[in-house]
């Protein structure tokens, strides 16, 4: 339910700023395969118990994977997005890699306990995907540091910008540039 926020907030930010819900359907993207893997890497390893048991071995790769999957689309897209999608394109790409960076050190993501006390310490027990923070947690940083909804979720930088990503992407996407600002945008602001 909390993955759908960001869709509902970009469609309703889109709406609100004059898109309309048909020029999603004409916003092209490259790689979606690229996508998919992630999608597939990640549902692997959250969703799917069998998958999860057999798979332990490759932990890491799988939770990592589905993070570098999505960084590797945003960049594969960057340079043939519109430049109104863009910056959120690169937001996406950015937060993904920020959150491969810090699972491929530590394995999970760490959380950081002493923000909250006992709830974080739960969500980091409960969660296959979390580990407790500790001193020799590498790029603590980058990890599950800023506490939410009344301390029951901790999110990091990097899920902080996937979701305004999101956001920005989808209200973007909402809307199409009018010819004169595309031919500006094309032409690195100048006109022709």
């Amino acid at each position: 339910m909390l993955a759908l926020a960001p869709v509902v907030a970009g469609l309703l930010l889109g709406w609100l700023t004059g898109g309309q819900l048909r020029a999603i359907a004409a916003a092209r993207f490259r790689r979606g395969w690229v996508l998919l893997l992630g999608a597939a890497a990640g549902g692997c390893h959250s969703h799917w118990d069998a998958a999860r048991h057999a798979t332990e071995r490759i932990h890491v790769p799988l939770l990592a994977l589905s993070y570098l999957a999505l960084a590797a689309w945003g960049v594969l897209n960057l340079a043939h997005v519109p430049p109104h999608m863009s910056r959120s394109v690169a937001m996406v790409g950015t937060g993904a890699m920020l959150n491969a960076a810090v699972i491929t050190v530590n394995g999970r993501m760490p959380v950081a306990t002493s923000v909250l006390g006992q709830p974080a310490r739960d969500f980091a027990q409960l969660s296959d995907k979390h580990e407790q923070m500790t001193p020799s947690t590498g790029l603590p940083w980058l990890g599950d540091v800023m506490p939410m909804a009344g301390g029951h979720l901790m999110v990091s930088l990097g899920d902080i910008l996937l979701v305004f990503g999101c956001v920005m992407l989808l209200s973007a996407m909402m809307r199409r540039p009018s010819a004169a600002r595309h031919r500006r945008e094309k032409h690195g602001g100048r006109t022709p």
